[in-house]
């Protein structure tokens, strides 16, 4: 019972009420003493009160009961602040509720687009559930595309160290067909050169021995004639010469500048030595 007179009252309606209950209490006693102390019952004050002490008593109790009106009169007017408050609230609420009604649709249509996204939210819950086994797939078709990239770089260093290699083999069987040509082109000026100096000691050797006469006189010009034969064979010596130091060092810088490991090749290093002597 007393719960529920309690839901009944808010706390400040609580407090004012026992601050009421005290007051009136407290005012019974002293109209009560009052009473008896204008006229006693019997002509004498109770055991429990001291005559010389009774004023201070009565005082004490007017100004007890002076404190207690004044928080009771604070309790009120709390009370009725906020009873106007709630008032006003509750005018202000149905001014509100009047200047600005509610709009049956606007809620209709709020509960539309809740279960529209609810909806949706299921659809996507849905989709995403048939999407698992394909996102499985990817992750794996991924991982097989990583490997099939790292296959493909090492065989593309594969491809690119066996085009270096057939570059290089290239390269030697070009240095070689060229080294080969300039070795048939050198042989075939030295058997020229030979030819010449051969057929030039025939010439100075087989001297006229018919007429000794003819010989003092032809004398002058022939000698005149082999020296200008041994000029002509020291400057065609010396053109050959010229031509073959000229393809040795093509040669070389064939050789060199194909890339081959001439340093590590048996052949290679004979056709260095050779061409590096002096002719």
């Amino acid at each position: 019972m007393t719960d529920m007179a309690t839901e009944k009252y808010t706390e400040l309606e609580l407090y004012d009420l026992k601050l009421y209950e005290q007051l009136e209490y407290l005012e019974r006693n002293i109209a009560s003493i009052e009473q008896d102390l204008a006229d006693p019952p019997d002509n004498s004050l109770p055991d429990d009160i001291d005559a010389e002490a009774l004023p201070e008593t009565i005082k004490a109790l007017e100004l007890e009961c002076d404190q207690l009106r004044t928080e009771l009169t604070s309790a009120f007017q709390e009370g009725v602040i906020k009873t106007t408050v709630l008032q006003s609230l509750n005018a202000s609420h149905l001014v509100i509720k009047n200047l600005y009604p509610e709009n049956p649709d606007e809620r209709s249509n709020l509960f539309q687009e809740i279960e529209k996204r609810d909806d949706l939210v299921s659809e996507y819950l849905l989709a995403f559930e048939e999407l698992r086994p394909y996102q499985t797939w990817i992750k794996e078709t991924e991982s097989n595309i990583i490997e099939v990239q790292q296959e493909n770089r090492q065989l593309m260093a594969s491809i690119v160290k066996a085009e270096g290699a057939a570059k290089e083999s290239a390269l030697a069987r070009e240095a070689t067909q060229r080294i080969e040509k300039l070795e048939r082109e050198a042989a075939v000026k030295s058997d020229a050169l030979d030819r010449q100096q051969a057929a030039s000691a025939r010439d100075s050797s087989s001297a006229p021995s018919e007429d000794f006469q003819r010989a003092t006189e032809e004398g002058g010009s022939q000698r005149r004639r082999e020296e200008l034969s041994e000029d002509d064979l020291q400057l065609r010596i010396k053109k050959t010469r010229n031509m073959l130091e000229f393809a040795r060092n093509v040669l070389q810088g064939v050789i060199v500048e194909s890339g081959i490991d001439w340093s590590e090749s048996e052949r290679w290093l004979q056709v260095i030595l050779t061409v590096g002597e002096e002719i």
